[in-house]
């Protein structure tokens, strides 16, 4: 039986702006996402028959609620392939945390059967497989740094430098993407903050320009009810951070740094102070 180990990476949103509601029940958005070296493993591994899950994590997900698994059933039912598979996710990357784990695992998985089979599945193909599993799964294929729109599933690659690094700090409550998205039902009708000014900082970049353009609508919405990670974000600036920003729909909060070396004084200081948190760079690998 073949085996096939995958690193399966984290993201954060440098930055995050929410549109509107779309009629799928998604909401249209503007975001810049960018691949961290903040794995999960997966093996996979060939069974005769059906699809099993394994992890290390107790409370994670082992059936159909679980994206990986979603992505190995939908892979298997649209070829028409009988072929079983074992699936063993050694989790890394904290559950509902806004670091986009589960969508990652379902696009390592998209991505490792169709190399373990030998499918030769064109990008394309794949990205339309991505699509029907998550929003934030289509990104995960190629990882990296991308400009997204429509539900955060139309992208545009962007350079990859700098080479950014951050000090990230996951607080210990899980946050649900679909709280936070109907929690900030109130305030869409506000001025939206315009994505140019992180994709000029990128372009320069100079990354306290970076640091400053550093937004996400959702704070809004969790901020109130985690004030945490307020104090969180103030502390990372404190303690020398150019810029700070909850990831995503929450909970994990990250300090953009200067350089590696700086990163580490910050980490040093605060470390004591967190059960979860990493030292981080920006991952560039393409798949």
């Amino acid at each position: 039986m073949k085996k096939l180990f995958l690193k399966s990476p984290a993201k954060v949103n440098l930055f995050l702006e929410v549109l509107g509601k779309r009629e799928d029940g998604y909401h249209n958005v503007e975001t810049v996402l960018e691949t961290v070296d903040l794995f999960d493993v997966i093996s996979l591994k060939e069974l005769k028959e059906g699809i099993e899950i394994k992890s290390n994590l107790p409370e994670l997900p082992l059936g159909k609620e679980n994206l990986a698994y979603q992505a190995a059933f939908l892979l298997k039912k649209r070829l028409g392939l009988k072929k079983g598979i074992q699936l063993t996710i050694n989790k890394r990357i904290p559950l509902a945390s806004g670091l986009g784990g589960g969508s990652s695992n379902g696009a390592s998985v998209l991505l490792g059967l169709n190399k373990l089979w030998d499918l030769d599945l064109s990008y394309e193909k794949l990205l339309g497989l991505a699509r029907e599993i998550g929003a934030d799964v289509p990104f995960f294929l190629r990882k990296g740094r991308a400009l997204g729109r429509g539900r955060g599933d139309e992208l545009w690659p962007l350079p990859q430098s700098p080479t950014l690094y951050f000090v990230l700090i996951f607080p210990g409550f899980e946050i649900s993407a679909e709280w936070a998205y109907k929690n900030l039902k109130g305030n869409l009708t506000k001025e939206r903050q315009s994505i140019k000014m992180i994709l000029s900082a990128l372009k320069s970049g100079k990354i306290e320009k970076i640091g400053n353009s550093l937004y996400n609508r959702l704070e809004e919405a969790v901020i109130p009810r985690h004030p945490l990670i307020a104090r969180i974000k103030e502390r990372l600036l404190e303690l020398g951070a150019c810029g700070a920003l909850m990831s995503g729909s929450g909970s994990s909060v990250f300090g953009l740094v200067e350089d590696g070396k700086r990163a580490k004084k910050i980490y040093n200081k605060i470390k004591k102070d967190f059960k979860k948190i990493f030292l981080l760079k920006s991952f560039k690998q393409l798949a």
